[in-house]
């Protein structure tokens, strides 16, 4: 069989370029002829050449005519389907509801697939028929991920790896939870600039993974526990009693079953529950169920009913027309939605520039007005210091004027002549009769006292 795949981008690691590196690696193996599509590309790309699968930049250039087009993202599939007039199609949605992947309708598009139920739910809000959807497992090359590890009696490293910046909203109530029972947290993916490009060596060396979806499934294929994480939800570890129902939302928490997702209490609860008999095995499924040639072999089975119902379809290129006519439509709505959250953000960006313009201003204000502030301390404890010199000097004085006085009484009058004494033992001052005492304000010190 002849394939066409289309992505939008094969330059990065994110799920679906490397969930299309793998899918195209197993068609080839399984003996079918295969091309990848891709607007971009990039260093990722270059991996396809070890199995000599072409990349192309335009449909057009495609070494073959396609028996099928397997499309993922909309402008790709479309363009394919442009290209290649009367070959059908199936369309895979990775379920992220972004513009890029809300499902083009058109005649010659036979399946629709989705890795969850969530995101089968999604295409039929989006107007595909029940009947031509399929759900298929997420897949991973297991050839590559060939160390699995054992999982101890009790977690003590755990990771949060995050392909696409969703778990954010999750990363304190993680740390909390892992720190109240002692488990070491480290953190990869987009959210710190760290995406790895092996995770197959990283991966075993974690007792638990915080993860969704592809990375949820590359964590459990290394023996790795899982609690699977994603936009502000949180869900259970993943075991043999929960398998069937984890997996078939892709590993991801279902948004009908944890809007709320798992408070702090109940994920340590979780943790605190560990018991790794019934963490162990799922790795074993995982890698079984989920590898890229069986997953692989299923699709293939897909595509083969695709085109048994394309040899009974009629070709009518004019009835393609109001078709994509709809999706154009459908298209421009999308783009007017994104037009609109982008103005928003903008504005919201502005905002929040003009509120830190303005803190930035208030706080050089403030800054400036401290700095006063402490000059003013500064100078006030030099006057104090100042002072109390001056202070002394001037009671050494007093002192000595005390003593010349005591004296003058001792020799010019009588014992009863004597003034009497001051409550510190000594006379008091008549200050009428102490001769030359000089002001402070005459000493040049800049203290001010009263005159």
């Amino acid at each position: 069989m002849k394939i066409l795949l289309t992505n939008f981008r094969l330059a990065e690691r994110t799920a679906s370029e490397v969930s299309v590196r793998d899918l195209a690696f197993a068609l080839r193996r399984l003996g079918h002829d295969v091309c990848v599509f891709a607007s971009k590309t990039g260093p990722l790309a270059d991996e396809f050449g070890d199995l000599d699968i072409p990349v192309i930049a335009h449909p057009g250039a495609a070494p073959f005519k396609p028996d099928l087009i397997h499309g993922q993202y909309n402008l790709e599939t479309i363009a394919a389907l442009l290209s290649f007039p009367d070959r059908p199609a199936l369309y895979l949605s990775f379920g992220t509801r972004q513009w890029r992947e809300h499902p083009p309708t058109h005649p010659r598009i036979l399946r629709y697939l989705s890795f969850s139920q969530s995101g089968r739910e999604w295409l039929h809000e989006a107007g595909v028929p029940r009947t031509v959807t399929r759900l298929l497992p997420g897949a991973v090359e297991m050839d590559r991920f060939v160390n699995v590890r054992r999982l101890p009696e009790a977690p003590a490293r755990a990771l949060i790896y995050d392909r696409t910046s969703g778990q954010g909203r999750n990363l304190e109530d993680i740390r909390q939870a892992c720190q109240r029972c002692h488990i070491q947290l480290d953190l990869v993916g987009d959210l710190v600039g760290k995406s790895p490009t092996r995770p197959e060596i990283m991966l075993p060396e974690y007792d638990l993974v915080f993860a969704s979806g592809r990375s949820a499934i590359e964590a459990l294929a290394s023996g790795c526990a899982v609690i699977p994480v994603r936009d502000g939800r949180c869900g259970k570890l993943v075991t043999t009693a929960n398998f069937d129902s984890m997996r078939d939302e892709n590993f991801s928490p279902s948004e009908s079953g944890a809007k709320l997702g798992l408070g702090l209490e109940t994920l340590v609860n979780e943790l605190e529950n560990w018991d790794w008999r019934h963490l162990a095995p799922v790795a074993r499924r995982v890698r079984e169920e989920m590898n890229s040639a069986t997953v692989a072999a299923q699709l293939v089975k897909i595509y083969e009913e695709v085109l048994a119902d394309d040899a009974e379809r009629r070709n009518n290129a004019r009835s393609e027309f109001p078709a994509l006519t709809d999706w154009l439509i459908q298209l421009a709505d999308q783009h007017h939605l994104v037009d609109s959250g982008f103005l928003a953000i903008q504005h919201r960006v502005s905002s929040l520039k003009s509120v830190r313009e303005e803190n930035e201003s208030r706080t050089e204000e403030l800054t400036n007005l401290l700095e006063m502030e402490k000059a003013k301390v500064r100078a006030a404890r030099r006057l104090f210091k100042e002072g109390n010199i001056i202070h002394q000097g001037l009671w050494k004085r007093i002192e000595n004027e005390w003593r010349e006085l005591e004296r003058q009484h001792l020799e010019g009058g009588s014992q009863d002549d004597r003034p009497p004494p001051s409550p510190g033992g000594r006379a008091p001052l008549d200050a009428s009769s102490v001769r030359d005492f000089t002001p402070a304000r005459e000493l040049g010190t800049g203290v001010e006292l009263p005159g």
